[in-house]
């Protein structure tokens, strides 16, 4: 689980920058828009790279989409030892969901410690977070 939620992040993660760099390279009539909505983007890829909140935010997002992904793909069994089996599995999985609670609230304590040009992305990442914990729940 731990390899697929890396190589997630690194997927993701190039195609943010092939997007960032087809997006450079893009011209349009109206120039002046183009270049301000790049730099947008590329302002905030720096942010969430470069400042530790930011970055906690989205290792909570990636651990939250990692966990949805196991319990889309979990089984239940056909027979009652194996079903019974999974079901602890999943009794498991929701005890590490609600502990994580702790974790992403963090996150949201941590919204206090931004600078508010920060605070609009930072939301916009909680919001995101908080829908992906609600359906992990």
């Amino acid at each position: 689980a731990q390899i697929l939620q890396e190589r997630l992040a690194q997927l993701r993660n190039r195609y943010d920058q092939g997007l960032v760099l087809a997006l450079n390279k893009r011209t349009f009539t109206t120039e002046q828009v183009t270049v301000r909505r790049t730099t947008e983007v590329v302002s905030e890829m720096r942010i969430v790279e470069t400042n530790v909140v930011f970055k906690n935010v989205q290792e909570c997002m990636q651990w939250i989409e990692g966990k949805l992904m196991e319990v889309e793909s979990s089984k239940w069994g056909d027979d009652l030892p194996s079903v019974q089996h999974f079901l602890s599995t999943h009794r498991h999985l929701h005890t590490e969901v609600v502990k994580f609670r702790t974790r992403a609230d963090q996150c949201v304590a941590a919204k206090n410690t931004l600078k508010p040009t920060e605070t609009k992305l930072y939301v916009q990442l909680l919001g995101k977070m908080e829908a992906l914990y609600t359906q992990l729940l």
